[in-house]
């Protein structure tokens, strides 16, 4: 047997000298570096299978610890027809997040298909890239961010950038609120039909600068998050996830849910309601249910720990930093005590301890792989705004689709004359720099 990691990525690749049993395959368990890896075949994921089955509808899963030790997982169709959530008991628990979306995904496939669970409902394309995922095979996960300035004398380039996105990370100032600017970009966005995540940033200076209580900084972030929803067609929550808490000072960022069970593991009587605040941590394993109701009980939790732990350190209360912080972030701690425990040095400490804490690329990542569209998700979704004629132009189902095999369509939205290629007072054409989208097709070189 023939074992190939690729740790980054997070799979692997198992070779057999001899043929086993497929059953004998998905019950077998790999134990590396303390984990357990539990073996899928190749092609056979129920979360494509899952995907087909429901089609345009889709759906959603969250997991959750289990009580004995591993993962649990519900999940919820968004279909609107009558198929009840399906979750994994504590007996059904699995050993990670990865394995729990599988298991749940099987389980949910052999509820309401009436077959096989573990077929791909027949969808080629996507047996296709998951093979070529376990395999390792070329295949990679692409996140193009392009970055713009709120500010009014940028909006043109907010525009650019819009028509070449599919989804739009919103960040705002929570001390600040909505601005006129905010509100100007976002119904952009929202008429160019992208999907909207927001980062609730400057957080820390609720509590270190304007000394407000963690009631009122909750009640703070609770109001910004509703200003922005009153101009969202689909809205943000801190339930589930699509609106985070961020400090850029501080370097760090955070889901609530993430927060609260990080916190509440470490300290029960964060919250002070104890009972309240556990119904709650429950509840978030289907944050769909919640959505609607924006609990203050959450906001409160998340900002009274927060609260806390800028404080603590701000305090220089050191073993309230150790009893919070992880093993890296505690590592750190004992190295630069001193200096954590100097009134003007404190600072760069904690930040260095937040940053590897509560990391705030990690958080951000997490929010846009639940929360934001496929490139064929979302082009599918916003013909009406990419194409004048959506219903009958020769483009639109090459689009729709991304196809690869289409024709090649790109957006140019932006040239930029790249220093040192001629032009200016010399009689030469400068070369440009072209930022496209492309729609259908490919290119290539040449």
């Amino acid at each position: 047997m023939e074992l190939d990691l690729n740790a980054k990525r997070g799979f692997g690749r198992l070779r057999l000298a001899t043929a086993v049993p497929l059953a004998a395959l998905e019950a077998l368990e790999v134990a590396v570096g303390g984990r357990r890896l539990t073996l899928q075949p190749l092609g056979g994921s129920s979360l494509h299978g899952l995907r087909a089955l429901l089609g345009a509808a889709g759906f959603s899963i969250s997991e959750e610890e289990a009580a004995g030790g591993g993962w649990r997982a519900t999940l919820t169709t968004k279909a609107d027809d009558d198929r009840a959530d399906v979750a994994l008991t504590d007996a059904e628990a699995a050993p990670s997040r990865k394995a729990a979306r599988e298991a749940v995904a099987r389980k949910a496939l052999a509820a309401w298909s009436g077959g096989d669970a573990s077929s791909n409902g027949g969808d080629s394309d996507r047996t296709t890239d998951e093979e070529k995922e376990a395999a390792g095979d070329d295949l990679k996960l692409a996140l193009n961010l392009i970055d713009c300035p709120g500010h009014l004398d940028f909006n043109s380039e907010v525009t650019a950038a819009l028509r070449n996105s599919d989804a739009a990370i919103l960040v705002v100032d929570v001390v600040e609120g909505v601005t006129v600017q905010t509100k100007r970009v976002l119904q952009q966005a929202v008429a160019e039909g992208l999907r909207i995540v927001l980062v609730l940033n400057k957080v820390d200076r609720l509590f270190l600068e304007l000394k407000l209580k963690a009631p009122e900084s909750a009640t703070r972030v609770l109001e910004v998050l509703h200003q922005v929803n009153a101009l969202l067609r689909e809205p943000v929550s801190l339930a589930d996830g699509s609106a985070l808490l961020a400090s850029g000072y501080f370097g760090w960022g955070t889901s609530v849910p993430a927060l609260l069970r990080k916190f509440v593991a470490e300290d029960a009587s964060v919250e002070g309601a104890d009972a309240a605040l556990a119904r709650m941590l429950a509840g978030l394993r289907n944050a769909e249910r919640h959505r609607a109701v924006e609990s203050p009980v959450l906001a409160r939790g998340a900002m009274r720990a927060l609260t806390r732990l800028h404080r603590a350190a701000a305090a220089q209360q050191l073993a309230e930093l150790d009893a919070f912080f992880g093993a890296e972030a505690r590592a750190f701690l004992n190295q630069h005590r001193e200096a954590a425990a100097d009134e003007t040095k404190y600072k760069k400490v904690f930040r260095e301890c937040m940053k590897r804490e509560m990391p705030a690329a990690e958080a951000l990542l997490d929010m846009v792989l639940r929360h934001c569209p496929s490139p064929r998700e979302a082009q599918a979704t916003r013909l009406g705004s990419l194409l004048s004629n959506s219903n009958s132009s020769w483009a639109a189902q090459h689009v729709a689709a991304a196809r690869e095999d289409g024709p090649l369509l790109v957006y140019f939205s932006k040239f930029v004359p790249l220093p040192g290629s001629g032009g200016g007072g010399n009689g030469g054409k400068p070369k440009l720099a072209a930022l496209g989208r492309v729609f259908s097709g490919i290119v290539r070189h040449g």
